[in-house]
């Protein structure tokens, strides 16, 4: 599942058409890291959102989402979110804009990319049974990791924000 995922998101970037405002940075001396401040900061702050997330489903802290998802999806529920959290955490890395849309037109390959990883999802967390270890999830738990993984967008907006103070 990790491969698919992950090679459809290259996919999805590798059709991302060159910036213009690129070409107006000065060039990047060799001794520079390939990972910059903003970069560095993009994935600190997505992996602790994330984790926070998971950690909220698997924990149940003062019992947020126990009468939602039920015990035995539990782990179905955290995969689910997980694989949420990540696709639209795609959508915020692909810009340094506040606005995660933007230049977004000018990628619909992008759009058609990422839907198919929505949906390669719901069909693998659907009619994934004991094979890969899912229970198929209800319309509550679908709807409660949505909500769970788009709290991704106001972290990244925080984040980008204050970068740029």
């Amino acid at each position: 599942v990790n491969i698919v995922m992950d090679t459809l998101a290259a996919f999805a970037f590798g059709c991302e058409p060159a910036r213009d405002e690129l070409m107006k940075n000065r060039p990047v001396p060799r001794s520079e890291g390939i990972v910059t401040k903003n970069m560095l900061a993009q994935i600190i702050c997505g992996a602790a959102v994330i984790t926070a997330l998971v950690l909220v489903l698997l924990c149940r802290p003062f019992g947020i989402g126990v009468n939602i998802v039920r015990p035995e999806s539990v782990k179905t529920a955290v995969f689910a979110m997980f694989m949420m959290a990540i696709a639209i955490n795609a959508f915020c890395v692909r810009t340094p804009s506040l606005n995660i849309f933007h230049g977004l037109s000018q990628n619909k390959m992008f759009v058609v990319i990422m839907s198919g990883v929505f949906v390669f999802q719901y069909v693998v967390v659907t009619f994934g049974g004991k094979v890969l270890g899912c229970s198929p999830l209800n319309l509550a738990e679908w709807g409660y990791c949505a909500a769970l993984a788009a709290l991704v967008l106001p972290a990244d907006f925080l984040r980008n924000f204050l970068c740029r103070r």
